[in-house]
This record gives C-alpha cells, sequence and structure tokens, in this order.
C-alpha cells in the first residue's frame, strides 16, 4: 500500500469522494489478500509423535500386503497394530489435553478465554414462522425478517405535529442554504486520524468493506493522510459518503423469547470501520 494510495490525493468534489473511497478500500484488501496466508486442511489436523506415525506407516504397508496376497498373518499384524495406534493415540490425547490445560493462567488471560470457548452455547435459528407459512432456507429467513423491520420501522400515527415539522423542516434547510464558511471548519490531521485507529478495538466485527480493525492498526503513512484528505474534503463539501452509512444486519434471538417469530430478535447494524471512524470527526464539527 506505500505505493498504491497517494499520500495527498486529487479530490474535489462528491464523486472523487466516493472514489477515493472506493480506492481506498480495494488497496487495504488487495494488501490483506496478498500478506495472508491460506493452507487447505481437510478434517481436524493434529500432529502425532513420531513412533505413531512410523506405526501408521507400517500399518498400512501392510495392509495393502493383506489386500494382495490374502495372507492372513499380515491381517492379524495390521489388526494388532491398529490396536496399539489406537491405546497410544488416545493417551496422547489425554496427556496433550492434561500438558494444555496445565498451562492456561491468569496473567495473559487464558484461562478465561478457554472458559468462555467451553461455556459459549450454540445459538440455532429453527425455521421462522412467516405470513405465508414457515421458512426454512437462509433467504426466506432473511427476507422474513426484512418485512419485519419494515413494519417495526414506520412513520408515526397521525395525528402530525404539522408545526413542529415545518420547524425542523425549516430548520434543515436553512442550514443546508446557508453552510458554513470554509475558513471557520477546522479540518482534522494526521495525527488525529492515527490517534483514533490506535484506539480501536481490534476484535470488533467488520462491516460492509470487509476490512478488520486489526489491519487498520496497521496501515502505513501514506493511507492515513490520504483518509485525513477524504475526511477534509467531506467537511468542506458537508457530504458523508453513502458507503459509509450502508450496514450489516444481524439479527440476535431476545432472551427467553420464542425464536420462531421473527418480531423476537433484534438487528445489530455493522457499519465500516473506517466510516465510523471518520464520523466521530464529522460529528464533532458545530
Amino acid at each position: 500500500m506505500s505505493t498504491s494510495l497517494p499520500g495527498n490525493p486529487n479530490i474535489q468534489d462528491i464523486k472523487d469522494i466516493n472514489e477515493a473511497i472506493t480506492k481506498l478500500n480495494s488497496a487495504i484488501l488487495t494488501a490483506i489478500n496478498l500478506t495472508s496466508r491460506s493452507k487447505l486442511i481437510n478434517g481436524n489436523y493434529r500432529k502425532l509423535l513420531p513412533n505413531i506415525v512410523k506405526k501408521i506407516t507400517l500399518r498400512n504397508q501392510i495392509t495393502k500386503r493383506w489386500q494382495q496376497t490374502y495372507d492372513p498373518r499380515y491381517r492379524r499384524t495390521a489388526n494388532r497394530l491398529t490396536n496399539q495406534i489406537r491405546r497410544e493415540i488416545r493417551d496422547y490425547d489425554q496427556e496433550s489435553w492434561k500438558e494444555w490445560l496445565m498451562s492456561l493462567n491468569q496473567e495473559d488471560n487464558s484461562i478465561y478465554i478457554a472458559a468462555r470457548k467451553f461455556s459459549r452455547k450454540y445459538i440455532q435459528i429453527p425455521p421462522i414462522l412467516d405470513t405465508d407459512g414457515i421458512k426454512y432456507t437462509p433467504l426466506g429467513k432473511a427476507n422474513t425478517f426484512k418485512f419485519s423491520l419494515e413494519n417495526s420501522f414506520q412513520n408515526n400515527p397521525e395525528p402530525y405535529d404539522g408545526a413542529h415539522i415545518d420547524e425542523v423542516n425549516r430548520a434543515i434547510r436553512s442550514y443546508i442554504d446557508n453552510p458554513k464558511p470554509s475558513s471557520n471548519i477546522k479540518l482534522t490531521s494526521p495525527q488525529e486520524i492515527l490517534s483514533l485507529l490506535k484506539r480501536i478495538n481490534p476484535r470488533k466485527a467488520t462491516g460492509p468493506d470487509g476490512i478488520p480493525n486489526k489491519a487498520l492498526k496497521q496501515i502505513p503513512t501514506n493511507v492515513i493522510t490520504f483518509i485525513t484528505k477524504i475526511c477534509n474534503k467531506c467537511l468542506l463539501c458537508n457530504y458523508f459518503p453513502t458507503i459509509w452509512k450502508t450496514a450489516h444486519v444481524l439479527m440476535f434471538p431476545k432472551p427467553r423469547q420464542n425464536r420462531k417469530l421473527p418480531g423476537n430478535y433484534r438487528p445489530i447494524s455493522l457499519l465500516s470501520n473506517i466510516g465510523k471512524k471518520s464520523s466521530k470527526k464529522l460529528s464533532s464539527q458545530d
């Protein structure tokens, strides 16, 4: 990213702001993919002791010899080795489990992490009851939750307070028609952006852009100045990017409620982590 993003991008208007954010997200995600290692493991991988691995190899060779000759001596030998391997693997697993338990302590919080891992209960989402039937598929459940949220978040019923609505509309229109002079706007600095990024929680979930907080804490200086330029242009243009308003909505069941009813779930919105930090600076303006 040190070369893919300029430290002082040319941003003139709202269109340039949106394009700069798209370029920023793409550069960070590309850097993550290039620096991350992935290894596909079929099944649960565990490293066995060398003597166990040798016995497994020998057992497989003897089994193959029996399949070729059908000599009962090879089969008896293979069965005997199989029983030995099972016992040694069971003893090895028990010893490994004991060593891991003994390694837990309070200083590095490993004992609390282990306790939380084993005490956490998996929440299974049952079929959701909709007005036109029961929904079993993820898409059907998602549509049911969507319609449930639409019904929950609606305009207040009449009678309206027309005078109050007109007053709010006039205040908004006056604010839009009389923007603050650019000379009175306090722009942000790379130091402020860096301070915000240092305070973020690396364990927070990602938003629609897929950029984790852990990656934001490691971005180089040119990316920090790139973000600074975007924030300052948003201040000067009185604009907050639409891409930072988009959120992933997760539905969590309410405690002790019937999980088959869509109204018994509460929504949680996951926004862009960069957008959330930038909004703190933008919202601090008078």
